[in-house]
């Protein structure tokens, strides 16, 4: 690889994780959760009411 290219792919790395690590701390909405466990318990129903 050209010297260029790997500053700037590592940049690219270093921006995507800053970027994930500031999404991360971020606490889900309550509504939010909310969806998930109802969805997480619609696929389980949905699994479970044929057996």
């Amino acid at each position: 690889m050209k010297k260029p290219t790997l500053t700037g792919l590592a940049i690219a790395l270093l921006a995507t994780a800053a970027a994930t690590t500031a999404q991360a701390q971020q606490a889900p909405k309550p509504e939010q959760l909310i969806k998930w466990r109802q969805s997480a318990y619609q696929v389980i129903g949905w699994n479970a009411g044929r057996v």
